[in-house]
């Protein structure tokens, strides 16, 4: 029964803290929202009570000689609400909660403390100070924090000057914050435990559907991107990809004579034989390329920073290589074809328009491929507006 108690208090006691790491850095932009949303909340339904007793007390009792309290304690109100618009930190929004309700409280005790009575009227100011406290998301830490510090600000000033108030009003005041404390943490634990177990859920829902847009955009055969991630990531990705100083090169690919490899060795070879490509362009791309299969044996691919031509080499190279391993009875008949963009830095590129440049570049390879089971290769510049250079070709025999 301890156990599972200090294990319940553990749980409440920081609003931010949580046994998964990972879950972290999500729960903390989350929470940082919701203090903010919390904290302008709170200063909003505090100044509204403190305006709304100041215009009652006025209007039953005709004096106004508490009204520049009110109007000033208004004032902080909504000078901590807008402040904690630009404040990033969660530490300094409690801070300013803190502040609020400290500093409203020792208002009330200076109030008091001038009429040397406790008024129906205080008592409730007081009470609704602990019960505004669970508006704002934090921790049971923070609700001791800020309930202790009221509570012994009321109790020490009142009982050291105990002879000015009626004893009866000071035991009565003791009641009333000791069970308003009560509630309110009460309250903040358990908007603890339902914020946490919801922060928690969202990120395992937001994962879930990032794994599953993730496996939406992925080829299931070799784990390059598919044609929908070209058509609907890629052209958002391009841009940012564009900047930089190394060169970038789009390129579109595919297996020579792929059906006459598949009659002869079958569709289960050449399925390999596709997993390979892809396999030996992960390891020479690395993570400055992105690598899609568009359908069949087609690929498109976007580099930085490599010579394309010694890149497609060492990607023929490194397929052979493997097929030669795993079947080395037969001769791998593979080669590739490529047509290769290199891109000049144009944030208004269309990727359409980039594909179809290199696809005329592809066919202009094919047409002038000489050597079997080799790279053929068709390389142009173009600037998203013009192709520079198109009559250089080279057909490089691996």
């Amino acid at each position: 029964m301890i156990g599972k108690l200090k294990k319940t208090l553990a749980s409440v006691w920081d609003v931010r803290g949580f046994q998964q790491k990972e879950l972290q850095p999500y729960a903390d932009e989350r929470m940082l929202h919701e203090t903010r949303r919390g904290l302008s909340m709170l200063c909003i339904v505090f100044a509204l009570l403190i305006l709304s007793e100041g215009a009652l007390h006025h209007f039953l009792i005709d004096d106004y000689s508490g009204s520049y309290t009110y109007i000033l304690l208004s004032a902080l109100s909504a000078h901590i609400a807008v402040t904690s618009r630009s404040i990033s930190d969660i530490k300094s929004l409690h801070l300013l909660g803190m502040t609020l309700l400290v500093v409203s409280g020792t208002a009330f005790i200076l109030s008091a403390q001038q009429s040397q009575a406790f008024t129906v009227e205080l008592l409730v100011t007081i009470s609704m100070l602990f019960m505004v406290i669970p508006l704002v998301p934090w921790g049971l830490r923070e609700g001791f924090c800020i309930t202790g510090l009221i509570y012994f600000t009321f109790t020490i000033s009142t009982w050291s000057n105990w002879k000015q108030f009626n004893t009866d009003h000071l035991w009565t005041l003791q009641f009333i914050m000791v069970g308003a404390a009560i509630v309110s943490l009460v309250l903040v634990a358990r908007n603890v435990r339902i914020r946490k177990k919801d922060l928690a859920s969202c990120y395992k829902l937001e994962q879930a559907n990032r794994h599953i847009m993730l496996l939406s955009n992925k080829d299931p055969l070799t784990s390059a991107w598919n044609r929908r991630y070209f058509t609907e990531r890629f052209p958002v990705e391009l841009p940012q990809r564009l900047v930089g100083s190394k060169e970038n090169f789009f390129a579109c690919l595919d297996l020579d004579d792929f059906k006459s490899l598949n009659d002869t060795y079958g569709h289960t070879y050449g399925d390999q034989v596709l997993q390979w490509v892809v396999q030996s362009l992960h390891e020479v791309v690395g993570e400055d390329g992105i690598i899609m299969r568009l359908g069949g044996d087609e690929f498109s691919l976007f580099v930085k920073g490599h010579d394309p031509e010694e890149l497609f080499h060492e990607v023929l190279k490194k397929t052979q290589d493997i097929a030669r391993q795993i079947y080395p009875e037969r001769d791998p008949k593979i080669g590739l074809s490529v047509g290769v963009i290199k891109a000049l830095k144009n944030p208004t590129v269309d990727v359409d328009s980039l594909y179809g440049e290199a696809d005329r570049a592809l066919y202009r390879a094919k047409d002038l491929k000489v050597e079997p089971f080799s790279v053929n290769f068709y390389g142009t510049t173009w600037d998203g507006e013009k192709t520079y250079g198109s009559s250089e070709v080279a057909l490089n025999p691996c």
